[in-house]
């Protein structure tokens, strides 16, 4: 690829050849990018079922059922004496207690009933509940500030997703607008399919990428 971006540095735009090497570019952007979306979504397969065979006590239905993994990770709670795993689906935010290797099944929240307290005496804090049940709140510390800001990220992503219609327009506009990068690369897709290649069936899950950076989902909105 970086042949084809060398090449039409020097070639005309109005030159005939260039609309080809352009959409040589594209291509193979789209490939790569296609590439890796399939690679990460296995890798989030393989450690979903991970977790569903090391959660005891989760009496619902498949986890898959809640959409993509999105973020997972340990942090401190507040009144809480041992470290809890944090789950975060793209329907859910599952919370267990850890025993050893496995999770024991604590409690759920669905991203619809989700509420989010981002500023806290403590820099670190962020706290989390669910609206039907008041008094089931979670004052979480992270270990830095980069790790707070990519939980509150999608946190508030998903927040935004289950409720676009009781969220004012500027909010939804703010958090589209982070995202506009993603939906630019996943148009390349559609570039990539009208150059006659096949890409397989569309997916249903949006790429969890931040400013271009795949990140780790160990909690990796």
């Amino acid at each position: 690829m970086l042949l084809f971006q060398e090449l039409s540095k020097h070639i005309d735009k109005s030159d005939p050849g260039y609309e080809v090497v352009e959409d040589a570019i594209i291509t193979m952007t789209a490939v790569a990018w296609y590439i890796n979306d399939m690679k990460r979504k296995q890798e989030h397969a393989v450690r979903l079922q991970e977790i569903e065979s090391l959660l005891l006590n989760w009496s619902g239905p498949d986890l898959s059922g809640f959409g993509e993994l999105v973020l997972e990770g340990s942090f401190k709670v507040l009144r809480v004496k041992k470290e809890r795993a944090f789950f975060l689906f793209d329907k859910m935010l599952l919370i267990a207690k850890k025993r050893l290797e496995q999770f024991i099944y604590s409690t759920h929240i669905f991203c619809c009933n989700l509420q989010l307290v981002e500023t806290l005496k403590d820099p670190l804090c962020f706290k989390v509940s669910d609206q039907t049940i008041p008094k089931q709140q979670h004052i979480v510390q992270t270990k830095n500030q980069e790790e707070k800001r990519l939980w509150v990220h999608y946190l508030k992503r998903l927040i935004v997703e289950n409720h676009p219609a009781s969220l004012p327009q500027k909010v939804r506009k703010d958090e589209g607008d982070k995202d506009a990068g993603n939906r630019r690369t996943r148009s390349l897709t559609d570039r990539f399919k009208n150059v006659g290649i096949s890409v397989g069936p569309e997916s249903s899950t949006s790429s969890r990428t931040v400013d271009g950076d795949d990140m780790k989902f160990i909690f990796t909105l």
